[in-house]
């Protein structure tokens, strides 16, 4: 980031804030996302888990009580894992829209430094133009000092 700018320093600072906290809501998006997918997936397994028991179990004899719990299980998580899709896909906008924001927020700042750059140089060319003119000027009469003293024949700076 360039050297605060009297100019440009305020806008700056809040260009950085409103990035950070973009920044910052993106990253709890995606923490949750992942929370949420992780469950999902822990879901899946153990729905597959249970199928598969279910599976081996109607071999032999088989007991309708557990057929019913395995089947009420798998229904009550099928409707927790709905629950879960339908959150993720509101999570993914949400997602989208931070991410939005973010590449608005860093867009903003970026071109916020850069005018302040810009600025910091325009100063720097000021000064050192300023700085050129003077020692012109300084030149320019020194010289005209020395010419004046050596009409009059004495130089410039020697003792009379």
């Amino acid at each position: 980031m360039a050297a605060p700018s009297t100019r440009y320093h305020a806008a700056l600072t809040a260009a950085s804030a409103a990035e950070t906290s973009a920044q910052q809501a993106v990253a709890r998006t995606l923490r949750l996302r992942m929370i949420l997918m992780d469950e999902l997936r822990r879901m899946q397994e153990t729905l597959d888990a249970s199928k598969r028991k279910l599976g081996e179990s109607l071999l032999g004899r088989v007991d309708l009580g557990a057929v019913g719990a395995v089947a009420r299980y798998c229904g009550d998580t099928a409707g927790r894992g709905r629950e879960l899709v339908g959150r993720l896909a509101q999570l993914e906008r949400e997602l989208a829209g931070g991410r939005v924001k973010l590449n608005e927020a860093v867009r903003r700042r970026r071109s916020l430094e850069l005018l302040a750059e810009q600025e910091l140089r325009a100063r720097r060319r000021a000064r050192e133009r300023s700085e050129e003119a003077a020692l012109d000027d300084l030149s320019a009469t020194r010289f005209f000092q020395e010419r004046l003293s050596g009409r009059r024949g004495v130089l410039a700076g020697a003792p009379a």
